[in-house]
């Protein structure tokens, strides 16, 4: 299946395989890659909210803000920043997922590795105790 987003208000779109989804797209929202038009990193974390967990938001968050290692990844540059995540809840009131995006941006840091969980410091201080 693929997933496509289409601006409020444009025709109708049937294909098989295909699941359009409307929604409204402000400037900047939308970047074109390899000559595709794709949404950026912060309004794709933003959408994904309506599915993921809390904790998956998180990791998600930390893997568009986190400083990459030009070596590896041919890019010096985050995806996005604190700052570009903070701005898509404020301009998106009332979208589904919200709340959730809310609570994870909370835990979302640069130095994060993309994959830890936002009580993993109660985890691993349990853990030490035990």
């Amino acid at each position: 299946m693929y997933h496509v987003a289409r601006q409020e208000g444009t025709a109708h779109l049937d294909r098989p395989h295909v699941i359009v989804h409307r929604m409204k797209l402000y400037g900047g929202e939308v970047a074109v890659v390899g000559g595709i038009p794709v949404t950026t990193p912060e309004r794709t974390w933003l959408d994904m909210a309506e599915m993921l967990t809390v904790d998956e938001l998180v990791a998600m968050g930390d893997s568009c803000v986190r400083i990459p290692r030009l070596s590896l990844e041919g890019r010096d540059a985050p995806l996005c920043s604190i700052a570009d995540l903070q701005r898509m809840i404020d301009r998106h009131k009332g979208k589904r997922g919200l709340r959730k995006a809310k609570e994870a941006i909370k835990f979302i840091r640069v130095e994060a590795c993309g994959h830890r969980l936002r009580n993993d410091c109660s985890v691993t201080a349990l853990l030490s105790v035990q």
